[in-house]
């Protein structure tokens, strides 16, 4: 077993959502459009187009998105 990742991690974007923290989410980009979507971590959340600049600085980052992509990072595979 090798701890290197099976090609390149994929892209992903950090956008506050709903609940109050910024989670990641699969993709290069936010459409625009999407509302409601699944996070890195799982967790079911709403986005919204009206994210102003505070929100963005005071929406701490989720641990659990976080996470696993560090573990995908280091080869550790997809997680949720």
């Amino acid at each position: 077993m090798t701890d290197q990742a099976i090609g390149p991690p994929q892209r992903h974007y950090w956008r506050p959502a709903g609940d109050g923290r910024r989670h990641a989410f699969r993709g290069s980009r936010w459409d625009g459009r999407t509302t409601e979507t699944t996070s890195v971590c799982g967790d079911e959340v709403t986005l919204s187009a009206d994210t102003d600049e505070t929100t963005w600085v005071v929406a701490p980052s989720c641990l659990d998105c976080n996470g696993l992509l560090l573990r995908e990072k280091r080869g550790g595979g997809r997680h949720g």
